[in-house]
């Protein structure tokens, strides 16, 4: 094996282990420095695996049209390698940054071309997350019973696989679409297995969505001190992480008279 494919395999993996613990400024330069690697290290597939993460990384940090340019960079490198696998990954994340930008018809086309590949090839992994960012797009566009229906479709997917990391990103988004249509037991049971499952898996993005999730209810059910205490949690965890999702917290927390001041 060449030097160049092990650095930038090691690198690869060191930027997703910074990155699944919410440090996404280190994890997008490690991946800026693996793509420069892995672009004169002969493995193509690799090469678009790094675009995928780097785009991750980035619309993490909330800079959302750059992470729109790598995502569409690495779907038409996978497309030019025929690489199947990886144009199912990239479109579901294409439709996970397009749920984030309320764009869901968008997001709808690249969730059910993520869904099509995933099913054609076996690839589960993608199929659960095909299926709950499908369900987030349904949702937005207010057909909240058909988004429910997908996203219990993508927790059983993750169930069967045992991908937990699926199975937290079924369970959040599931929970959004219970408490929106005012099934407030069933979104806090939700939203609170997805928190005992990040906790387990130190996925520090996860806690901090759990514990905005666990707010949100709370404040629907008319329990703004248990809200705040959730709201309390993420904030910490999102300004740690430097996502821009701090900043609606705080805003949150103002409108209950207890807010942080804004940097």
């Amino acid at each position: 094996m060449n030097d160049h494919l092990s650095l930038y395999r090691v690198l690869n993996n060191l930027g997703n282990v910074y990155e699944h613990l919410g440090r996404h400024e280190e994890a997008r330069e490690v991946f800026e420095r693996a793509l420069r690697v892995a672009r004169i290290s002969g493995d193509p597939i690799g090469e678009g695996s790094v675009l995928l993460n780097l785009g991750i990384a980035t619309r993490s940090l909330g800079e959302y049209e750059k992470a729109n340019d790598h995502l569409d960079r690495a779907l038409r490198h996978a497309q030019r390698q025929h690489d199947r696998i990886n144009e199912a990954r990239v479109s579901e994340n294409l439709g996970l940054l397009h749920n984030l930008l309320d764009h869901y018809d968008v997001a709808l086309a690249y969730e059910q071309r993520a869904l099509a590949i995933a099913v054609e090839i076996g690839e589960r992994t993608v199929e659960a997350d095909a299926l709950t960012g499908l369900g987030t797009a349904l949702a937005i566009g207010g057909d909240l019973r058909r988004a429910e229906t997908h996203q219990r479709r993508a927790l059983t997917v993750a169930l069967t696989t045992g991908n937990q990391a699926s199975e937290v990103y079924a369970r959040q988004e599931l929970g959004t679409t219970l408490r929106r249509q005012g099934d407030f037991t069933q979104a806090l049971s939700q939203h609170q297995r997805a928190l005992s499952l990040s906790l387990d898996l130190m996925d520090h993005p996860g806690q901090a969505a759990a514990h905005d999730g666990l707010a949100q209810t709370r404040i629907a059910m008319g329990e703004p001190d248990s809200a705040r205490a959730h709201w309390h949690e993420a904030l910490d965890l999102y300004e740690e992480m430097g996502t821009p999702r701090a900043t609606n917290v705080r805003i949150a927390l103002q409108t209950l008279g207890e807010g942080r001041e804004m940097p």
